[in-house]
């Protein structure tokens, strides 16, 4: 089946099914979701091909330089003689089941929330970056359903530094209901992180130097363009400064959290591989507006629904197509 006209065809559905609030339906689309990344061919994703290779490496007695259980997946299916696609259909599993187990357990409006993470482009990393992708869905459920149980909480961070040691940045959000935010703190913090993520971006390079980094930063990637992500910047913040006028629960865990996004985003949008560490926080977003959203009724509601989709629709056009995903291909054509 073409991935194209399947996620355009489930798009419209969600779209059309988004005020809806049983989570069943959501279940088949998980399947499919998970059938298009496991199945996916070597060429499709560009890092796919590594992730074969490092397959191939410990098949034939070899040893890699990976995250602990990452490896540990490898090693369970060639010890049952599986193939590499079992690792892509297990490590999809990994990715996608934390996240639609969070959206039905805690979204409102479960439709919107898949509709979301597709358009906000979370789904299609997981094609490219899989162990990090099962770092952050894990780190997303700790979040969002274990917070105030601190053995799970902290157990769940240790799986997810387990698949990618860049999981620990979310060890401080245990704290996050500490955070104290009103207006002079968020107009403060998106000024003068915009400012710092658009105009001194060397400086990070520089920081980031200090600890031995600098020169796997740069090596093969330069810093993002300027205009380019100076307007992606500006819809992200003029969409959370229009959405915050319409919150009313400023304390709450969910809207810190889509405050943390914009302010990692705004610091990081230039920095070699800085979208790696904006996806843990840009998952959130998937949970927090259709929160929002059910909150909301009347005109308020109809006026927030067409902002959501607005940057949605936006979002998805920016990332479409990054990553060798399209076209698709899958192992199973021609058999």
């Amino acid at each position: 089946m073409d991935l194209e006209a399947f996620i355009f065809c489930l798009l419209f559905l969600l779209l059309l099914f988004s005020r809806a609030k049983k989570q069943w339906g959501i279940w088949p689309i998980f399947l499919a979701l998970v059938g298009f990344v496991g199945y996916r061919d070597v060429s499709i994703g560009s890092d796919t091909a590594n992730y074969s290779l490092y397959f191939q490496i410990l098949k034939n007695g070899g040893a890699i330089t990976s995250e602990y259980l990452f490896g540990v997946l490898n090693k369970v299916v060639l010890y049952f003689q599986g193939e590499v696609y079992i690792v892509q259909i297990l490590a999809s599993i990994l990715t996608i089941l934390p996240v639609f187990y969070v959206v039905g357990k805690k979204s409102p409006l479960p439709y919107l929330a898949v509709f979301l993470y597709l358009t906000l482009y979370l789904y299609f990393y997981s094609f490219n970056i899989v162990r990090q992708c099962i770092a952050i869905s894990i780190c997303f459920m700790a979040v969002s359903v274990f917070l105030k149980n601190k053995i799970w909480f902290f157990s769940l961070i240790v799986i997810a530094i387990n698949f990618h040691a860049s999981a620990i940045i979310m060890l401080p959000l245990y704290y996050i209901e500490r955070l104290k935010i009103g207006r002079a703190t968020i107009s403060i913090g998106l000024i003068l992180t915009f400012c710092i993520g658009i105009f001194l971006p060397s400086y990070l390079l520089n920081i980031a130097g200090l600890f031995g980094y600098s020169n796997y930063l740069t090596g093969a990637f330069g810093l993002g363009s300027l205009v380019g992500n100076m307007f992606y910047l500006l819809i992200v913040n003029a969409f959370f400064f229009a959405v915050s006028k319409f919150e009313r629960e400023k304390s709450a865990v969910l809207f810190k959290l889509f405050f943390l996004f914009v302010i990692v985003t705004n610091i990081l949008i230039r920095f070699p591989f800085g979208n790696r560490v904006i996806l843990y926080f840009s998952i959130f977003q998937i949970l927090y507006l259709p929160d929002l959203l059910s909150r909301l009724s009347g005109k308020e509601k109809s006026i927030v629904f067409l902002m959501i989709l607005g940057y949605a629709i936006f979002t998805f056009y920016m990332f479409y197509g990054n990553g060798e995903i399209f076209p698709y291909k899958s192992i199973l054509d021609g058999r």
